[in-house]
């Protein structure tokens, strides 16, 4: 008898065990994509940050956001959006390594987290994931486009700040045209290049303002 009631407990502890396991997934899993949430963003990143000062390992991180993602669900509506989404997920997840975490962080916005990786390499990643995203085109909403901004994690520093950064390089990608990369050191030493670029659809805007009048 007393056996039975043993092997009942066990059992009944094994179904809790996985029921709690269950629920703990669901909370650090965005629903939609099935992607890792905000949630887990917080949990993970703690342990990346303390792998990073133990190690002496550069860490970075690639915010990404489909460009005119209101235009689509305006266009076609909330369910071709979310498979717009759900597709881009998809992309993401193909374009990176297993030891990188994808994060939906909330609406279009998506999270690369990139261990071992330095600001030259998350910006290779992260061309490498605008480029897969610009040439697969969604079958009703069509060809999808998206910005980034890239950023390396300073000593010291904290989340919140890294934060602040890459959501700044990414502004600062939608601001220069959308559909392109934009690190943070980039920002603060632009290259030759990127100036001239600048300048070039400065000049364009003001072409295309003056033909407007």
């Amino acid at each position: 008898m007393i056996c039975i009631l043993l092997v009942f407990a066990y059992k009944e502890i094994g179904i809790r065990r996985k029921a709690e396991a269950e629920i703990r997934k669901i909370s650090l899993t965005d629903p939609l994509t099935g992607l890792k949430n905000r949630r887990f963003l917080d949990a993970v990143m703690e342990k990346e940050v303390a792998r990073m000062d133990r190690y002496h390992q550069p860490l970075s991180i690639i915010m990404l956001d489909l460009d005119y993602f209101k235009w689509v669900n305006d266009t076609w509506g909330h369910p071709v959006g979310d498979s717009v989404l759900q597709q881009t997920g998809e992309i993401i997840k193909n374009s990176i390594r297993k030891a990188d975490t994808l994060i939906r962080l909330s609406g279009e916005e998506f999270m690369v987290l990139l261990p071992e990786t330095g600001i030259k390499g998350a910006y290779e990643t992260a061309d490498k994931i605008r480029k897969a995203i610009e040439k697969t085109a969604h079958p009703v909403a069509g060809p999808c486009t998206a910005s980034f901004g890239v950023a390396e994690m300073i000593r010291g520093e904290t989340c919140s700040s890294l934060y602040k950064r890459v959501d700044l390089a990414l502004y600062q990608a939608k601001e220069s045209g959308r559909n392109q990369v934009v690190s943070y050191d980039e920002m603060e030493n632009p290259s030759p290049e990127r100036e001239e670029n600048k300048k070039t659809d400065e000049v364009v805007l003001s072409k295309e303002d003056g033909n407007e009048d």
